[in-house]
């Protein structure tokens, strides 16, 4: 162990040492390594591996697995114990070791050299040149580092307001959640140049905005935005484990409500019409019963009170009613007339509650009713983000192949992509999430009406995860912490809690979309329709009643003329 460089004594308290475990030849010069040394290998015994360990106050690994080391000795090293590791790639650094003091980690480069990352946060190395004196590091432990996260106002995912310095949003309290576990302090600044998620422009250039800038230029470890783990992203930065799933949905507008026409014969149901029929035919024969029944006077008896008030009802006359012969005809009459009362009572309630209230056609759902909405409407389909454009592409679907045809991506700066499903010249693919926030936040009045509706069959499914840089060092920790934090319900009740508040926080309430549903000429059109069905009905009536009166009048003058002639005289 000769290459080992010993410090001076004087540097470091007397009693520290250093447990370096290795098992493989251990020939890198390594400086400003704390005296005494106790070389170890993780074959050892596992209470001699272990005794030296806790004794020691650095522990350095250079072995081919850490992971599997920190699963069999994971009892042994301390929260505060300090640590440098060894390995060829980062990923197989244990996520223990980042609850751990962190000296350095160091890269094998595969040759003679040793590689160290000038920080724990970034992926940049330096060549470890034992010939040139290092300064002493100070000892970089989790607890109080910060990190720097990109993201932007994007309620209820983020909201974020830098003049007061109160955040919200439930992707910034998992990832305070998640930086509070491991003990991280946690920085959140905005795109520069104003974008939002950000793109390369042009392709392949190498120029990147919005948020993908901030990362891919280093000036950020984290982003959240509502990202979803698409291949495109991938390509740029890693994600951490998924907090949140989320299925692309079609978001459509709903169709026009029925004329208040319908609203006349859609109270009740067929079986309803039918008994209903049924009770007019009943009517009329109980109503030539009262006809041909006797005449007479009012007697003070229960069982003519039902005939006594119906004879009233249709004729206007006083104590004079029709007489009833039977009592089972009498009891037939009486629950008739309750029948008949009780289904005009109901029948009445009903239709004045569909007078009030728009009737829609049933809503689209299926691909099939989707394809048959864009073709008749000639709807065009706007589409933000390549994963949802590659799976619309590459469907099977034939109702969705035909969709895709007509696939149409947002000019910038152009309107609302939700107001124009609300006007009704597009639909729109995106996640639920996002289309449920967007109906609350633009698109429903203060009476709660909405005139777009999410179709229930969706055709892609996307993890939501936060962004971090490219190979960092914080993956293994932060997917650690992420479940554990969604298997304790933190982040679900963290995201239903944002969303069940966020009307709270929105009081931009009156947008041109949610004035396209405002109450209408065509929506008053019940009462105009009760009123003139009314009208036909008095005018009807009218007509009728002259033609009867005019027949009972020629009849009348018939009868009157037959009277007048000169009868037979009989010879006496």
């Amino acid at each position: 162990m000769a290459n080992i460089i010993e410090l001076h004594r004087s540097e470091f308290h007397v009693g520290e040492c250093s447990t370096v475990i290795h098992d493989h030849n251990f020939d890198y010069q390594m400086s400003n390594i704390i005296m005494p040394i106790v070389v170890l290998s993780p074959s050892m015994d596992q209470r001699v591996v272990g005794s030296s360990i806790q004794a020691c106050s650095v522990l350095i690994l250079h072995i081919h697995n850490p992971v599997n080391f920190a699963k069999k000795f994971k009892h042994y090293i301390k929260v505060d114990k300090m640590m440098l590791i060894a390995v060829t790639d980062i990923s197989q650094a244990s996520d223990m070791t980042f609850r751990t003091f962190l000296r350095a980690i160091f890269i094998d480069a595969g040759g003679q050299e040793m590689w160290r990352r000038s920080s724990i946060f970034t992926n940049e190395l330096i060549s470890w040149n034992a010939a040139n004196s290092i300064e002493p590091v100070e000892l970089i432990k989790f607890d109080g580092v910060s990190i720097k996260s990109v993201a932007f106002h994007n309620p209820p995912f983020s909201r974020l307001n830098f003049k007061t310095g109160e955040h919200g949003g439930y992707e910034y309290r998992i990832a305070k959640g998640l930086v509070d576990a491991i003990g991280l302090k946690l920085t959140i600044f905005t795109p520069t140049d104003g974008e939002r998620w950000g793109f390369e422009v042009p392709p392949k250039s190498g120029n990147f905005s919005g948020l993908l800038g901030e990362i891919m230029g280093g000036n950020a470890d984290m982003a959240w935005a509502n990202l979803f783990t698409e291949v495109y992203r991938m390509s740029f930065m890693d994600f951490t484990d998924w907090y949140n799933m989320d299925e692309v949905c079609f978001l459509v507008p709903r169709s026009r409500s029925y004329s208040k026409i319908f609203a006349l014969i859609m109270p009740m149901d067929y079986f309803t019409w039918f008994g209903f029929l049924g009770s007019v035919v009943a009517f009329f024969l109980v109503f030539a019963t009262f006809y041909y029944q006797e005449v007479g006077g009012w007697k003070r008896e229960a069982e003519n009170v039902m005939p006594f008030v119906t004879a009233i009802a249709l004729n206007q006359s006083s104590p004079w009613t029709f007489k009833l012969r039977t009592q089972g005809l009498k009891c037939l009459t009486a629950v008739f007339l309750i029948t008949m009362f009780v289904l005009l009572s109901g029948y009445s309630a009903a239709l004045k509650t569909f007078l009030t209230i728009n009737i829609y056609p049933t809503p689209v759902n299926t691909y099939d009713d989707l394809d048959t909405l864009v073709q008749t409407q000639n709807l065009k389909v706007s589409v933000c983000c390549s994963s949802i454009i590659d799976a619309l592409r590459i469907t099977t679907v034939e109702s969705l192949q035909r969709v895709a045809d007509r696939l149409v991506q947002p000019v910038r700066g152009s309107l609302n992509p939700f107001l124009n499903v609300s006007l009704g010249t597009h639909i729109i693919p995106q996640g639920r999430n996002k289309l449920e926030i967007a109906i609350r936040q633009q698109l429903t009045n203060k009476l709660g009406q909405t005139n777009v509706h999410i179709m229930d069959e969706c055709f892609l499914s996307l993890p939501i995860a936060f962004g971090l840089k490219k190979d960092s060092p914080l993956k293994p920790m932060f997917d650690y912490k992420l479940r554990q934090l969604r298997e304790a319900g933190l982040v679900e009740k963290w995201i239903a809690d944002e969303i069940s508040s966020f009307g709270k926080f929105e009081k931009s309430f009156g947008t041109r979309a949610r004035e396209a549903e405002a109450l209408t000429l065509y929506d008053l059109q019940g009462a105009f329709i009760v009123f003139l069905a009314a009208l036909g009905f008095a005018i009807v009536a009218l007509v009728l009643e002259w033609i009867w009166k005019l027949i009972d009048f020629h009849c009348t003058l018939r009868t009157q003329g037959n009277s007048l002639k000169p009868t037979e005289q009989t010879p006496t």
